[in-house]
């Protein structure tokens, strides 16, 4: 009989020990995933981090279209009130609605492009 208590001692040890490794492989198994799904999810992040920096890029490009377009436009309002002025002439209504357009035009494509600045300036890329 004590035979058989201490056969059957050993033999549960062993089984314990043995669920004892097991649950640490299993764990080491979920951490393994949870790793592969971070590092899955550190390389989706950097091709959008990239892709947003791209297109903010993109918006200050043709923020400098705009501003460029907009300060030609300011210009040929300067020469054709100055040229009105030599005259005698009043500078017709719709001119001055322009100039009033064009001044807030440029003051918002700087808004803008300073905010877009400040943005991709803040998308950590690594």
């Amino acid at each position: 009989m004590n035979t058989l208590k201490t056969v059957f001692g050993k033999l549960f040890k062993e089984e314990t020990k043995l669920a004892s490794h097991e649950v640490e492989l299993a764990i080491t198994d979920d951490i393994k995933k949870i790793m592969q799904t971070a590092v899955n999810n550190k390389n989706s992040y950097s091709s959008e981090a990239l892709r947003a920096v791209d297109q903010i890029k993109k918006a200050k490009n043709i923020g400098l279209e705009w501003r460029d377009n907009l300060q030609k436009a300011q210009q040929k309002i300067i020469e054709l009130t100055n040229s009105a002025k030599a005259l005698g002439l009043d500078i017709p209504k719709e001119i001055i609605t322009y100039q009033e357009v064009v001044s807030k035009g440029i003051k918002d494509v700087s808004s803008y492009t300073s905010k877009l600045n400040e943005l991709q300036n803040q998308i950590p890329l690594d």
